[in-house]
């Protein structure tokens, strides 16, 4: 395979963002348990092979669906370009499909069903939701919620208010920003739209003040991180360069993922404060490689 073949599929799973998926699944394992797994460690390493399988796959079959849609308005894409076959593409959907179901299905029960959810979830998405804006928004929201419950498939603590917090405001942050982005290309906007992100930022923050005191306040990096993206993208008069603040929203949720795993640290959790800086360490990696490869 060449370099510029390699280069085709990256773009079409939109590197930058696959370096987001993780996280999730880290805060929904740590948080369900407070950090007392007991040392199942290469199961994590599964849930995350399993998540990025899913959104890769997701990712491509929204493209496979777009295929036409793109030959005119994003011609230079891999698929309507011909640089990626749709026979190829298909093929890598179905593997990357059977590989994660076939992975759930030897770690747990809720592992798997959860892992189907989010297929039929990614289905109903690319064929019927996208086409009215604000369901297809709440589908993409509901995928990065459920990625957030698939992180702690391991446990009976599945449904920790912590874990419900952190899928519920993710899904909520993910919506926005999807709705955000559905008019990217075509026009600027509001200044009052733009600001929606930090909304749900603050709201996360009142509530953990309530449920987690003092720790809550490792959130205050995250509302001041988005802030300042959304203060940019409201007073952005160039319409090419709103996709890139989108981008950033959404490696922001990086620095989101980073703030639950602090909040760990008052029970000494050395594994997730560990994964923290791992995150940490890949959010300027995938900034980097945002420059060359698309978010959106």
């Amino acid at each position: 395979m060449t370099l510029d073949k390699i280069k085709n599929w990256l773009r079409l799973v939109r590197l930058p963002n696959l370096f987001t998926i993780p996280g999730d699944v880290f805060i929904g394992f740590f948080l369900a348990t407070g950090g007392h797994y007991a040392g199942r460690g290469k199961d994590l390493f599964l849930l995350v092979i399993i998540s990025l399988c899913i959104y890769a796959g997701g990712i491509i079959l929204n493209d496979y669906c777009d295929i036409e849609k793109d030959a005119k308005k994003a011609p230079k894409r891999p698929l309507p370009s011909g640089a990626i076959s749709k026979t190829t593409a298909l093929i890598a959907i179905i593997l990357l499909f059977i590989i994660s179901l076939v992975t759930a299905s030897s770690i747990s029960l809720p592992t798997l069903l959860i892992t189907s959810l989010l297929y039929l979830f990614i289905v109903f998405y690319n064929l019927w939701a996208k086409k009215i804006p604000v369901l297809g928004s709440i589908i993409m929201g509901c995928c990065r919620g459920l990625n957030v419950f698939l992180g702690a498939s391991l446990f009976v603590e599945f449904f920790h208010k912590l874990v419900f917090t952190a899928a519920l405001y993710e899904a909520l942050y993910i919506l926005i920003v999807t709705f955000l982005a559905r008019n990217e290309r075509k026009k600027l906007p509001k200044k009052f739209t733009a600001f929606f992100p930090v909304f749900v930022g603050l709201t996360l923050f009142a509530v953990l003040v309530k449920l987690i005191a003092i720790p809550s306040l490792f959130f205050l990096l995250f509302i001041f991180w988005i802030t300042g993206i959304c203060f940019r993208l409201s007073e952005e008069q160039n319409l090419q360069k709103v996709p890139e603040y989108i981008g950033r929203l959404l490696r922001a949720l990086i620095i989101y993922q980073v703030c639950w795993l602090f909040i760990l640290i008052p029970m000494c959790n050395i594994d997730a404060f560990i994964c923290a800086w791992i995150l940490l360490f890949m959010y300027p990696i995938s900034s980097l490689i945002s420059k060359h490869i698309a978010s959106s």
